[in-house]
């Protein structure tokens, strides 16, 4: 609920950092939902790959909405150069090993056949990745992460104001959709 005003603020406010940190968040959650909610184990990197497996509508709803839909191999393989040099600012040497593994996963997942998919593992990493630069990164690192997110945004055809707003709106149906669907879930089943 917090993360969808969050963005669209960003949105408001042409922040192509925020956009990034707080899109990425709301694909996650998008993306975790509807597995949660079937009892499977979520998994961080192959999450989409899941996703289309136990429902190919909603996966594919959420890939148009992340501009992954029309961008082929190439294209991708040529974003995750973004979510590399991202990756690399983060200066949280915790999450290093992570990002290391998450950009080899991307990379592999692009030249193997799910290259979609992939731009959704990279949105939920990559918007990490900014956000722990803005967070406690120097002034350049952070003016580096705004620009490579600028970079990103356009890979994926996250540009112009009208084309964000119909994604925001698209987002927040989407949510409304899973959220009203779960809720009914909850008050049919015998077990809660």
């Amino acid at each position: 609920n917090e993360r969808l005003p969050a963005l669209r603020q960003a949105i408001d406010e042409q922040n192509p950092l925020t956009i990034h940190i707080h899109a990425g968040r709301v694909f996650a959650g998008l993306g975790f939902l509807p597995l949660l909610q079937q009892g499977t184990a979520v998994s961080s990197s192959r999450s989409m790959m899941q996703l289309v497996q136990c429902d190919p509508a909603y996966a594919r709803r959420l890939l148009d909405i992340e501009g992954a839909s029309n961008l082929s191999s190439i294209d991708v393989l040529s974003a995750l150069d973004i979510f590399t040099a991202l990756s690399e600012l983060d200066p949280h040497q915790d999450y290093a090993t992570l990002a290391e593994y998450m950009v080899g996963k991307a990379r592999w997942m692009a030249g193997n056949g799910y290259h979609r998919e992939a731009v959704h593992t990279t949105w939920l990493h990559s918007g990490n990745r900014a956000a722990g630069t803005e967070q406690a990164g120097t002034p350049d690192a952070v003016e580096q992460a705004r620009a490579l997110s600028t970079q990103w945004l356009s890979a994926v055809g996250w540009v112009g104001g009208h084309a964000l707003r119909e994604r925001i709106s698209a987002l927040e149906a989407i949510w409304a959709e899973s959220t009203t669907k779960n809720i009914h879930e909850m008050s049919v089943s015998p077990t809660l």
